[in-house]
């Protein structure tokens, strides 16, 4: 359901989290270009989230859920 809606959960079963389809494609082709920095992507998100007043709980579960969503949003798409 959420992947029509454009966005990929971190888990295939009750994801706690998900990110934006476009949002995937700009990290993925910015990965494919540059040194693989999902920690950097991660933190980036954290603070633009926080920002804008979102409370995301702990820095290593943000890192770990973008980590997650990234890795499986890559391999479907291969």
């Amino acid at each position: 359901q959420a992947y029509q809606d454009g966005l990929f959960g971190c888990a295939p079963i009750k994801p706690s989290m998900a990110f934006d389809v476009n949002l995937l494609d700009l990290i993925s082709m910015n990965i494919m270009f540059l040194a693989p920095n999902v920690v950097g992507w991660a933190l980036t998100l954290e603070s633009f989230w926080q920002e804008r007043g979102y409370s995301l709980g702990q820095r290593e579960c943000v890192h770990r859920q973008f980590s997650n969503t990234l890795h499986w949003y890559t391999v479907l798409l291969e």
